[in-house]
């Protein structure tokens, strides 16, 4: 363990510095830009390889970390796999690709919050539920 890591604060302390540091940090920002990958990778299996994942955060470092641009660089030469996926997030005027560009941000404060992802129309029964696909799928 490291020497250096600084003692917790007494509770009471800590009890009033938490909301102040949790609005500082952002943590659950951090989450998002996560689980926005995850949700990346099963719209794009392709990008399930490490290697693969390391060429996406490439070029997405090539375009100024902006999800848009990314796509508009990718999209006239991508794979049948690539183009599968865009299609897929682009159902019912591209509800799902709103929600991912909202989770992959480079700074965590344009970020949509876990609350407002949740709340996001891609989950409610006219989103996902309403997918001509999901109706389609043999339970």
């Amino acid at each position: 363990m490291s020497t250096q890591t600084p003692s917790a604060p007494s509770a009471p302390v800590a009890t009033a510095l938490s909301p102040v540091l949790w609005q500082m940090n952002l943590p659950d920002r951090f989450d998002i830009y996560s689980a926005g990958l995850i949700f990346l990778q099963m719209a794009f299996p392709s990008l399930r390889t490490d290697s693969a994942l390391i060429q996406f955060n490439r070029q997405l470092k090539r375009c100024d970390y902006d999800l848009i641009a990314w796509r508009n660089t990718v999209e006239p030469r991508a794979s049948p796999d690539l183009r599968k996926g865009f299609e897929l997030l682009d159902l019912d005027n591209g509800i799902g690709w709103e929600l991912l560009t909202s989770m992959v941000r480079y700074k965590a404060r344009q970020r949509i919050s876990a609350k407002a992802a949740l709340a996001h129309p891609y989950f409610d029964r006219e989103g996902l539920l309403a997918l001509s696909f999901v109706q389609n799928l043999k339970l």
